[in-house]
């Protein structure tokens, strides 16, 4: 098979260069069009469900709408996993869906199950949140004014700004928090509604009309039809004050003679700042599968619009948080690592081969192998990102190893065929075919097992299987392309560059001649000593083996992502104002180290936000430039923001905390989950686990603020104290409302912008709590009793919050790791937990990047042996020899003594990288032997060469084409081993630092120890020499 594409591409040569030059062409024209991310998508399918009911205490709006809800949803196939949150108001529940799910089915799971669920009166219907994913919020806008009024700012907002930003094809979902939102309250008069007989409930009533238009259907008229509209709806404070509530005595009574009707804001459940300052903040988030950098120049397009359009003293701002910002950077390094390495892989092979023909017909498998990758992701629907363009740096050098095989027999073949009488040469033709085929073996062989190495990958769960497989496709497909380049394009180039007299008579470059005497002699002096190779082999393994149990263990390297963003927790109950306070505090600390460029506050949240939080939690996100190093500088801002009291502080990044959150719920790297029925046996075992935890010196950021109690009043109504009223139970609670929140009587429509309209009581009533017992109740008959008489009023203390997984409720203590041991620290928080004596029924998890670790090293711990196993099997039935199969296979600790090493020089963190870098230089390592040993065996069975000679030729032979194999594959990735702290070069860093290691020690000692072993135990019998065979 193989020795007919060699055969076809060399009789259709012009078709090949044709083929060739059209992939270039039509290559080009994809990775333009090939959307640009950060990441591939690491969203797992989630369906977020948002309920709504303002004013509920979190255990009661659990029972009303989280619990119900939760049993429906939990009914549905293919879940993983249902989370939720419930607070004041607001109940969120996140149906993580299993990976691989289509999102809109998945989504139409659970609009099925939300229809078989019926909420009580005082409940919002519940929502679905936009489809949206990981990486969905592309940026935030900071709007600002000098004049206007906070209420006028977020209704111009509301109107001109948000709507415009929605429009935007890939925008799901443009979300304000901060100002004031308009609404119209009607406070009324107790007294007066006494002196006239009217209670809530009749006043609900009449507001309920007085907010509607009327469709009366259709006039005929002379063959003409007209729409008969009833236009009775309200739209502004006149036309509700000359609202009719009553006729008494032939004598109309309006709204306005009850009660006094304003336009007041709305209580504040969320507000914003940007660089300290009041502002409205837009969070703007993408659908799945949208070009972030496409989507962000359209809405800077829009903005610029906006700008035109409107007032002076309104500004927006963007460069807060801008995901492009980090994407272009990441992009542009590693792009730079890519075209920093192509550039050493060409001038390596110019400096072996010493020629500009070779050296070309080698280089131009780099864009053809690339360029044929790139349309293999953009076949899957595969973005291009710092994973896909990390799996093609990795690649880079290990793309011209085909081709430098091919070439250099080639080159060597054509030049031994000069050599002969002419009447004995073989055409061109001939010989570029029996050169490729001799070496087409082994190359073909050779990518087999670098593939076969690279399955592991394939199988990863989870968030690093979503992150690593592209890579892993990336690498595979430049490599697959790379071989069928060898096999096409490189033997047509040879003949058409390498066939000329003049270019055959060119000599082989001193270097290469001296390097192969030099080595020659190496060899020659090895052989008499081998016992001393041995030995010098063992103890390096086992100086590799020894050094291994002390490495660190982590998920993934830290990110360099050039901004932070900050959770700031006040204790539960905290006034919405305080908080605030306490966010521009911490504003004012971060803006005074030089290297802050700008803050972005958001405190609360907006309406129907699924990551909203209580009014007592705030997140910064701060854009900074270069300066300190990070970690001084974080250690810096803890010291400073650690001064302002009453707030825990903890710190992230913005991508890595969502990668967080969708591992394990919290917005920290670590979490710990205890599950148990009692809120309070709950808040006591997390005060125990957290005295336990928190002298770990490496555990920072520890938070247990959710765990806290928040002051409550609870009315209990007395029943027989209400049925002597003849008050009923539903009034009641509707009266109870008026004289807190207000209760909902209807919506004004003005302008697009829907407003709420409420009926509440005059603050000054309960200025003090002694005062809520006298709080006014009217009855029907126009009598007002106080609420004491109906009802108990009393204090206590309730949850801030509750949180529920898999139909539990568990508490959650939230920690960040200093050390980058994710997985050595993981196991000492673990043991400090299992000092605890748990009750029966309640337990803890540990979860987060700790756990991540620990499954996915064992993982690949497991497939890795699966793999060798594969290569052991697929060399066997190569060389159908086990002596030779072993041969090729020490150079796997060959390898490991270079990687390991390189690990205790670099990181000293073994991560999911770093393995991914192991098996990656398993792979090209094994490739190495397997040139030498076939070729041994080539000179031994085809040329009849006795074994010595042919180690000795074979070996010789093979030196600069392992050489500049070697090395191109290493100084490929030297670029991203000395920038890897810059951002998009994390993950690949520490794969290329493992890989550079293992290739230098696999082959300096591969050169030696191969050729010895071979001496030793290769071709020991006739019998087993007979059994040898060429692979095809």
């Amino acid at each position: 098979m193989l020795n007919y594409i060699i055969k076809t591409s060399l009789n259709f040569r012009v078709l090949v260069l044709i083929f060739g030059l059209t992939l270039l062409l039509f290559g080009a024209y994809v990775v333009k069009t090939t959307p640009i991310d950060v990441f591939p998508d690491l969203t797992a399918p989630t369906v977020t469900v948002m309920t709504q009911a303002p004013g509920m205490a979190p255990e009661e709006l659990e029972l009303m709408a989280t619990f119900p809800l939760e049993t429906a949803l939990n009914g549905s196939g293919n879940i993983r996993r249902v989370r939720s949150l419930t607070s004041e108001g607001m109940s969120t529940i996140w149906v993580e869906f299993q990976w691989g799910e289509d999102i809109y089915r998945a989504r139409q799971i659970v609009s099925e199950r939300l229809q078989t669920v019926t909420l009580p009166e005082g409940v919002e219907k519940p929502q679905m949140g936009p489809i949206s994913s990981i990486m969905g919020e592309v940026m935030f806008l900071a709007v600002t004014s000098e004049s206007m009024s906070s209420m006028e700012l977020r209704k111009l907002v509301d109107t001109q700004i948000v709507r415009r930003l929605q429009a935007i094809p890939g925008v799901s979902k443009a979300a304000p928090v901060g100002g004031d939102v308009i609404q119209y309250s009607i406070e009324v008069d107790p007294l007066l509604m006494a002196r006239y007989q009217l209670n809530i409930d009749q006043l609900l009533d009449i507001m309920n009309g007085a907010s509607k238009n009327s469709a009366a259907g259709f006039q005929l008229d002379m063959g003409q039809e007209y729409l008969v509209r009833g236009l009775g709806r309200a739209e502004s404070v006149d036309d509700l004050s000359h609202v009719v509530v009553k006729v008494q005595g032939g004598i109309p009574l309006t709204l306005s003679d009850v009660a006094t009707i304003k336009i007041e804001p709305r209580p504040k459940r969320g507000t914003a700042s940007y660089n300290a300052k009041e502002a409205i903040v837009i969070s703007m988030q993408k659908q799945p599968g949208i070009n972030t950098l496409l989507l962000t120049e359209q809405i800077e397009e829009v903005l610029e619009e906006l700008r035109a359009t409107l007032p002076d003293s309104v500004s927006i701002s963007e460069d807060s948080f801008r995901q492009a910002t980090f994407i272009e950077r990441a992009v542009s390094n590693i792009s730079k690592a890519l075209r920093d390495g192509a550039i050493l892989v060409i001038v390596i092979l110019f400096f072996f081969l010493g020629s500009f023909r070779t050296t070309l017909i080698s280089g131009v498998a780099i864009p053809l192998s690339l360029l044929g990758g790139v349309l293999v992701l953009s076949y899957f629907g595969l973005t291009i990102n710092t994973m896909t363009l990390g799996g093609f740096t990795i690649a880079i050098g290990a793309l011209v190893d085909d081709a430098i095989i091919d070439v250099e027999n080639v080159f060597r073949r054509l030049k031994l065929e000069q050599l002969l009488p002419l009447d004995q040469r073989r055409s061109p033709l001939q010989v570029i075919f029996h050169a490729s085929s001799e070496v087409r073996s082994a190359i073909f062989f050779a990518t087999l097992i670098i593939i076969l190495v690279f399955i592991p990958i394939f199988f990863l769960p989870g968030v690093e299987g979503r992150l690593l497989r592209p890579l892993g496709l990336a690498y595979v497909s430049a490599l697959l392309a790379s071989l069928l380049v060898s096999l096409t394009v490189t033997p047509v180039l040879c003949y058409y560059l390498l066939t000329r007299e003049k270019v055959l008579a060119s000599s082989e470059p001193a270097f290469a001649r001296t390097l192969k005497n030099g080595y020659k002699r190496l060899l020659s002096s090895c052989m008499k000593h081998p016992k001393i190779i041995y030995g010098l082999t063992i103890v390096l393994v086992v100086m590799a083996c020894l050094c291994a149990p002390f490495f660190g263990k982590s998920f993934l390297p830290e990110f360099n992502e050039g901004s932070l963003t900050l959770f700031l927790a006040s204790p539960p109950g905290t006034l919405i104002k305080d908080s605030d306070a306490i966010g521009t505090d911490i504003e004012k600390k971060l803006l005074e180290f030089p290297e802050v460029v700008s803050t972005l506050r958001r405190t609360g949240r907006g309406d129907l936000d699924e990551h909203g939080m209580g009014v007592h939690a705030s997140e910064i996100e701060v854009v900074m430039k270069q300066g300190r190093p990070q970690e001084e500088l974080l250690q810096l801002m803890r010291t400073s923001t650690s001064s302002v009291p009453g707030v825990n502080v903890s710190f992230g990044q913005p991508i890595s905390h969502r990668i967080d959150h969708m591992i394990s719920g919290s917005k920290t790297n670590l979490a710990i989950k205890i599950f148990g029925p009692d809120l309070a046996v709950l808040r006591d075992l997390s005060r125990q686990v957290m005295a336990k935890v928190e002298p770990i010196g490496e555990v920072v950021d520890l938070s247990n603020q959710e765990q806290s109690v928040i002051p409550q009043i609870l009315i209990d109504f007395d029943d027989s104290s209400m049925a002597k009223m003849g008050l009923q139970p539903a009034t009641l609670a509707r009266s109870v409302e008026a004289l807190f929140q207000g209760t909902l009587a209807g919506e004004m429509v003005k302008d697009g912008l829907v407003s709420q309209v409420m009926i509440k009581f005059p603050e000054e009533l309960r200025t003090f709590r002694k005062q809520i017992p006298d709080l006014p109740i009217m009855l029907n008959n126009g009598q007002i009793i106080n609420l004491g008489d109906v009802a108990k009023v009393r204090e206590d203390l309730g949850p801030s919050l509750i949180r529920r997984e898999n139909v539990q409720r568990l508490a959650v203590l939230t920690a960040n790791i200093s050390s980058t041991d994710k997985t050595g620290v993981g196991e000492k928080v673990w043991q400090a937990i299992h000092e605890i004596d748990f009750p029966n029924g309640y337990y803890a998890t540990l979860e987060g990047q700790f756990e991540e670790a620990s499954k996915s090293l064992r993982t690949l711990s497991i497939l890795t042996v699966l793999v060798l196993l594969g290569i052991y099997i697929l060399l066997f039935s190569a060389f159908r020899n086990h002596i030779h199969t072993l041969i090729v296979l020490t150079n796997l600790p060959l390898a490991l003594i270079g990687g390991i090493f390189a690990l205790c020089i670099g990181s000293k963190i073994l991560s999911i990288a770093s393995m991914v870098g192991f098996i990656t230089l398993f792979g090209i390592a094994t490739r190495n032997g397997v040139l030498l040993v076939t070729h041994y065996q080539h000179l031994v069975e085809n040329e009849g060469k006795q074994k010595r000679d042919a180690v000795v030729t074979g070996s010789i032979e093979r030196l600069l084409p392992i050489l500049m194999t070697a090395l191109t594959a290493g100084l490929a990735l030297v670029p991203l081993v000395f920038h890897g702290a810059e951002p998009g070069n994390e993950i690949q860093s520490p794969m290329a630092e493992v890989i550079l290691g293992g290739l230098v020690s696999s082959t300096l000692l591969n050169m030696i120890l191969v050729p010895l072993l071979f001496m030793k135990w290769g071709y020991r019998s006739k019998a087993k020499k007979s059994q040898a065979r060429e692979v095809v």
